[in-house]
């Protein structure tokens, strides 16, 4: 089986009958060929039977995409609602009780053949009091009696608003263009007046204000060089002595007093300590220190045993420490007295220009304008028919071979016959496909079933 330009083969066709060749589907309708004919193809026009091998062929079709399978769903119910909107229509009529062509072609021709009929019962002639045009102008002579009627009533009202109300409004305006705008214009060249002249007087000034901002900028230059001369100058000549006499006392007091207390640490305090003094060791001991020549010796009679300098000590003498203090080394004062810098006032006073208003009240030149009377509306012309005028129409049903003659209200109602199944079979289109656009899953879009509903 083939769609578009893809095909699966394996489809399982036992629904078909056995003798079928080809079934195809083109341009809205269908023809079947059979193995046992001349090769001739029969006509069909009913999709549906044929729905079940679509939904088959997608499910054998690989790699076929969500997007894919709406496509040929929503395919195949417009295909539907078009070959069902098509299908002939049974409507009675006063010739007999008939099925009617409604296919495209023969709705065509149907309105071709109505529209001379249309035309004549619009225009039949001006002594036709049922013709459309002479109903419109009846009409239009009802509305002329209303504007005549306006007119006569009404010249009074008209008269009175042109004089009291057009004329008065026109003399207000004047005298506006006279009291307000020429009154306005001549006190904005007054204010202009007085900008120019505060422009002037400013300008004039602004040569004073500069030459006392050219005096404070020297005295600022001034008080720059007092200060930097008489104050940072000598403060930094004292930073500089000082810093010496600090480095002095860093070489010649601090580094020699730190090496004297570094000798008596390492050599005196240790000798002391070590070799002179020393700790008691043992009654057997014959280290020669203080401690342990000036200890006790063992006395065990008379009992209890004693433990006394026979003279000796009867303990250690404590030995000394060493210097923990060391001079502390004296640092350089990195500190200078920085020049300062005032800078000069950069601002000067500039003559201003204020300008003029430029602003003015226009002259207001629109008036009023007299009303006028209402005049009549024309007649409409009458249309020609350029064709047969009888009203009747001729439409051939599928039962005969020669036209039935139909009324004008039997037309209207088989075309509103034709026209509700027709928006009926639209909505059930439009609903299934909104369904079908709506599934998620292609499973879901295979299985739904397009034949039903209609």
């Amino acid at each position: 089986m083939s769609v578009d330009n893809d095909s699966v083969k394996g489809m399982d066709l036992t629904a078909l009958p056995a003798n079928v060749f080809m079934v195809e589907w083109r341009d809205g309708k269908g023809e079947i060929e059979y193995v046992d004919t001349n090769g001739m193809r029969s006509a069909f026009y009913d999709l549906i039977p044929y729905a079940p091998f679509f939904q088959q062929y997608m499910t054998r079709l690989p790699s076929l995409s969500l997007t894919q399978a709406k496509k040929v769903q929503t395919d195949l119910i417009y295909e539907i609602y078009d070959q069902k909107r098509q299908l002939p229509i049974y409507y009675p009529v006063a010739a007999g009780s008939y099925t009617w062509p409604v296919d495209d072609g023969s709705i065509a021709v149907m309105g071709v053949k109505a529209i001379p009929t249309l035309i004549s019962s619009l225009g039949a002639g001006e002594a036709s009091e049922d013709s459309m045009v002479s109903k419109i102008n009846a009409l239009v002579d009802q509305i002329n009696d209303r504007i005549d009627k306006i007119n006569n009533y009404d010249n009074a009202a008209v008269d009175q608003t042109n004089t009291r109300v057009v004329a008065k409004g026109n003399t207000l305006i004047g005298e506006i263009n006279t009291d307000i705008v020429t009154q306005g214009n001549s006190a904005f060249a007054t204010i202009n007046g007085v900008f120019d002249q505060l422009e002037s007087d400013f300008s004039t000034q602004a040569g004073g204000i500069n030459n006392a901002l050219t005096a404070i900028n020297n005295l600022f230059v001034d008080v720059e060089t007092l200060v930097n001369s008489n104050v940072v100058t000598p403060a930094n000549s004292a930073f500089a002595t000082i810093n010496n006499l600090f480095g002095d006392i860093a070489t010649n007091i601090v580094t020699p007093g730190n090496a004297v207390i570094t000798h008596l640490n390492n050599n005196v305090c240790s000798y002391l300590n070590n070799t002179v003094v020393g700790a008691y060791e043992s009654p057997s001991s014959s280290t020669n220190t203080l401690n342990n020549k000036l200890q006790t010796r063992d006395i065990t009679v008379p009992s209890p045993a004693t433990y006394v300098a026979a003279p000796g000590l009867n303990g250690n003498i404590p030995q000394t420490t060493t210097v923990a203090v060391a001079f502390a080394t004296i640092g350089v004062n990195s500190y200078t007295a920085s020049a300062i810098d005032i800078g000069t006032n950069p601002y000067s006073a500039a003559g201003i220009t204020v300008g003029n208003n430029s602003y003015t009240l226009g002259t207001i030149t629109t008036q009023f304008q007299d009303l006028s009377y209402h005049t009549a509306i024309p007649h409409v012309d009458y249309i020609t028919a350029p064709v047969d005028t009888a009203a009747v129409f001729q439409w051939m049903p599928i039962e005969t071979t020669a036209p039935v003659n139909l009324s004008g209200s039997e037309v209207s109602g088989l075309m509103s016959t034709i026209a509700t199944r027709r928006d009926n079979l639209l909505t059930v289109q439009k609903n299934k496909a909104a369904a079908v656009n709506a599934l998620a899953t292609v499973a879901a879009v295979i299985a739904y079933d397009v034949t039903t509903g209609w």
